[in-house]
């Protein structure tokens, strides 16, 4: 009777000790699923936030150019058009350099302009005030420039590479490139550095055909 209580004393504390080893097993694996399932969620909101500020800067860009657009470029006699009347020359120079594809360009001010550094008008500064959605600041620049395309079809470019002409180049027709630089730096993937969205589009200042009815 003695030795069945001590084999049966034997076999019980071996189960037990089997079953506090399976314990320890399933905390671990649980612990490390809940560890990669965390993680996974992280990067998914991470994304999400991500993706929301960049659509955002779409949004303000694809704004802002409509807002151009829709007023009227038409130049006066002195070949200056409304849309950046009273944008200095300074202030102009000094945003072009850090705005890609400038090089397309010559640059667009107003030598009447109040004061070189002028911001430009309160519809089209070169510089906007900061706007602050979804807890991010978004800063934005309209940089404006004058191209020349070939009549015949191509590239609106530049026609000499250093100086702009004084007048329209036979054979090309002058339009106007707006440029629209969104800019902001929260979130990780911009942190120490700036994440930016570029939206373009060319516009014709030259005065609509006057069309005339007879009767």
């Amino acid at each position: 009777m003695k030795r069945l209580r001590e084999r049966f004393s034997v076999v019980t504390a071996d189960e037990s000790g089997l079953t506090l080893i399976e314990v320890i097993v399933a905390i671990s694996i649980i612990g490390i699923i809940s560890t990669a399932a965390i993680a996974l969620s992280i990067t998914s909101l991470n994304s999400a936030s991500t993706q929301q500020r960049r659509d955002i800067a779409i949004t303000v860009a694809n704004q802002t150019l409509e807002a151009v657009s829709s007023q009227t470029a038409t130049m006066n006699a002195a070949g200056l058009s409304p849309l950046y009347a009273n944008r200095g020359s300074n202030q102009v120079v000094s945003n072009w350099d850090a705005v890609s594809g400038v090089d397309e360009m010559y640059p667009a001010w107003d030598s009447s302009a109040s004061t070189p550094n002028s911001n430009g008008s309160t519809l089209f500064p070169v510089v906007s005030p900061v706007i602050t959605q979804s807890g991010t600041d978004f800063t934005v620049k309209t940089i404006m420039g004058i191209c020349y395309q070939p009549k015949a079809g191509g590239l609106c470019d530049r026609t000499n590479p250093t100086s702009a002409p004084s007048s329209t180049p036979a054979g090309f027709s002058q339009l106007l490139r707006i440029i629209v630089v969104v800019r902001w730096t929260a979130g990780s993937t911009c942190q120490g550095d700036t994440c930016s969205y570029v939206a373009s589009t060319l516009i014709d200042p030259h005065s609509d055909l006057e069309w005339r009815s007879n009767g």
